[in-house]
Parts: structure tokens; C-alpha cells; sequence
């Protein structure tokens, strides 16, 4: 038995903290096959704090932390996270990098090392009403808003989200080298999302993917959220998923991949118990049985492609799984996310008229070249 209670942090939502509690409740009856002896007592914090928290300031009072890849490089840095190579052997990662959906593992790494397990894989996908026509690119969503029921997921970070989606369903290269995207096409599709978004339903632009999911749910007016990440509780609140937009018929499904991870702390590195946590919250058994019952959104391909595990979340994983595999995923690297947040404001500043499209462009671009000279120094 450990000889100190085992502690970690999740956040404020049945996906975050379903699991958890329902492999605790495993613990604590003992007879489960998947049973551990020594139990993980798990903290939450809310969405916000999650996808701004510095996690250099919890891991002193946490084992393991769920966590989203964008701050794995300050994480590394501050000393927050262990490499999970020092936990597992090889040979267990090589065998469990090809076990999630999507880019997941990948996400998680940096540095030539792993510093993360997908427990929960998610991206930006198209949201509906059962009875909405099937909109497959932008155009068509464009089309579709002059009807004045369409709401554009532009809160927080979601406004520069939704542009690099995009910016990817045209075949753009977003911030794959010195400069964050060509500045015609930038200024194109900021305009593109400007004329949706004069046509969408309006004085929402606050909202955030969990509200404005739930607004949905609750005023029949909204039948289309064309951008917004995923959350398969909603199916059972008379949401249907649906692929996220391409530019052209059969192009790429623009998005920008989301879902968590589980990460070791130095204080957790020492105790073998917590590498039991981690390892047995990603086992494919566990992810296609336990997890989505308690109300997970799972991580591991064999769930994703369950067809029990689908028909049960009502065609959610079979109806944006292709989004999924296409998925652009954010950068690890060090200033990545004060860099998101104002590139963000900057777009959605422009996005709902209040600054030149022209500015946007150039302020994203001038600020993703002053990060990049920061990380080549």
C-alpha cells in the first residue's frame, strides 16, 4: 500500500471527472478485475483554469494531472511533468503510441520524449439539430446561415481555433515554419468568418464550447454550430455530431485537435502506484467499457471504432472520426499560449467588425514571428 494518499487533478466536467470516479468506485469495492489497491483521490478545477492554469504551480500538490498539450513545452521547462520514459519501459510506450485515435499520442510529445497518455480525444466538429440538412462545406454553412440559424464559436481561444480551421480546410500550412500562414489567405478566410458571422445568430460571440453547446440544446432556433468541439454527453440532449467543414467537396476536414492528457509530476514519479493510475486509464478494456459509461469521451482507437460504444452515443464516433484522424494539432512550444490568447482577441476583434481584417492579418503574423525569434534564440 502506498504510504501517503495518492492526489490528481481533473476538471470541472463529467468528461473530466466521470472516469475517474467511476474506476475509484472499482477501488473501493476491490473485487474488479481492474482494481487497484491504493486509491487516487482526484481534484477539479473549472473549464477556464484548465486551458490557463500554469501547471508549475500544482505539481507540488498533485501526482499525475490532466492536462492539454499546448503547455507541455512550459511545462517541461518549470520542471511540472516527468518524461513518461521514466516511468514505462520501451517497449509499453511503443505498444501504446499506436493504440489512440488520431494524432492524440502525438500530441503529447515533445522534445524527442513523451510527456503525456491520451485519456480523452476530441476535436472541432460540426454541431446539429437530428432534422439540419447536411452541410458539408463552408460554403454550404455560409449558404445555410442566411436562414439565422447558425452560431459561430468564437469565445476565448475558439475565435483563432476556428480561423486555423479554416485556414486548414483551404490546404494552408498554418505555423509550420517561420510565418503563421500566407498573408492573402489570412486576410481571406478572416473575411470569410467575418461575413458568416454577420449572418449568425448574434450577441453569443461570448460563449464557449460547453455554453454554447448547452444554448443549443435549449433554444430551438440554433441548428447549426459549424465549429465547436465535441462533447458526446450532448447526444443525449438532442445534439447530433457531425464532420467539421471542408473548403471544396471532399477536401480536408479543417480542425484543430483537442482532447487531454494524463501526466506523472516529479512527486508522483516516485511512487509505482500512480504509474498503475496512468496505465490502466488508457487500457482499450477500460476505455471502451468504463469510460464512456461514466460519461467519457474516450481516447483509444478501439473505442472510437466500437460499434456498441457508438450506437450507444448515437453515432458520435462514426460521424466525426474523419475529422479526428485530419486534425491540425497546436505547436509545443515555449510562449505558445499567451501567444494563442492575444492572436485570438486580435482575431476575434475582426471577425465580429470591430478592426480591419487587413490589421488582424498583420498583427497575428508580426506576433507568431516574435514568437518564433524567442524560441531560436
Amino acid at each position: 500500500m502506498s504510504a501517503r494518499p495518492l492526489t490528481a487533478l481533473t476538471w470541472e466536467h463529467p468528461r473530466g471527472y466521470g472516469p475517474p470516479g467511476a474506476l475509484d468506485a472499482l477501488d473501493r469495492d476491490g473485487t474488479h478485475a481492474f482494481a487497484l489497491p491504493d486509491r487516487m483521490r482526484w481534484e477539479r478545477q473549472p473549464l477556464e483554469g484548465f486551458e490557463s492554469t500554469d501547471l508549475a504551480t500544482l505539481s507540488d500538490r498533485y501526482d499525475a494531472l490532466i492536462i492539454d498539450h499546448p503547455h507541455i513545452a512550459d511545462a517541461v521547462r518549470d520542471g511540472a511533468i516527468v518524461p513518461l520514459s521514466s516511468i514505462f519501459d520501451g517497449g509499453t510506450l511503443r505498444r501504446l503510441a499506436g493504440s489512440f485515435a488520431g494524432r492524440s499520442y502525438e500530441s503529447y510529445s515533445y522534445a524527442d520524449e513523451q510527456w503525456a497518455l491520451p485519456v480523452d480525444a476530441a476535436t472541432q466538429v460540426m454541431a446539429t439539430r437530428p432534422d439540419t440538412p447536411t452541410l458539408d462545406t463552408w460554403s454550404g454553412v455560409a449558404s445555410f446561415a442566411s436562414h439565422g440559424e447558425v452560431l459561430l464559436c468564437v469565445a476565448g481561444p475558439h475565435a483563432l481555433s476556428t480561423l486555423i480551421s479554416v485556414l486548414v480546410s483551404r490546404s494552408v500550412e498554418v505555423a509550420a515554419g517561420v510565418e503563421f500562414a500566407p498573408r492573402d489567405e489570412l486576410v481571406e478566410s478572416l473575411e470569410f468568418l467575418r461575413e458568416l458571422r454577420a449572418r449568425s445568430v448574434d450577441g453569443l460571440d461570448h460563449l464557449n464550447p460547453i455554453q454554447a453547446l448547452a444554448h443549443m440544446a435549449s433554444a430551438p432556433s440554433v441548428a447549426v454550430i459549424p465549429l465547436v468541439y465535441g462533447y458526446v454527453n450532448f447526444t443525449g440532449e438532442g445534439l447530433r455530431f457531425r464532420e467539421a467543414p471542408s473548403w471544396t467537396v471532399d477536401g480536408r476536414r479543417g480542425a484543430v485537435l483537442g482532447g487531454t492528457g494524463i501526466a506523472v509530476t516529479p512527486r508522483g514519479r516516485t511512487n509505482p502506484a500512480v504509474r498503475d493510475h496512468v496505465r490502466r486509464m488508457v487500457d482499450p478494456t477500460i476505455q471502451s467499457t468504463v469510460v464512456p459509461r461514466a460519461g467519457g469521451q474516450p481516447s483509444a482507437r478501439i473505442a472510437w471504432e466500437d460499434a456498441f460504444v457508438d450506437a450507444a452515443a448515437e453515432g458520435f464516433y462514426s460521424g466525426t472520426r474523419q475529422t479526428l484522424e485530419q486534425s491540425w494539432v497546436r505547436p509545443r512550444m515555449l510562449g505558445w499560449l499567451p501567444f494563442y490568447d492575444t492572436a485570438s482577441a486580435t482575431a476575434r476583434a475582426a471577425i465580429v467588425g470591430d478592426l480591419p481584417v487587413e490589421d488582424a492579418a498583420g498583427s497575428i503574423r508580426a506576433a507568431y514571428r516574435d514568437l518564433i525569434r524567442n524560441n531560436t534564440r
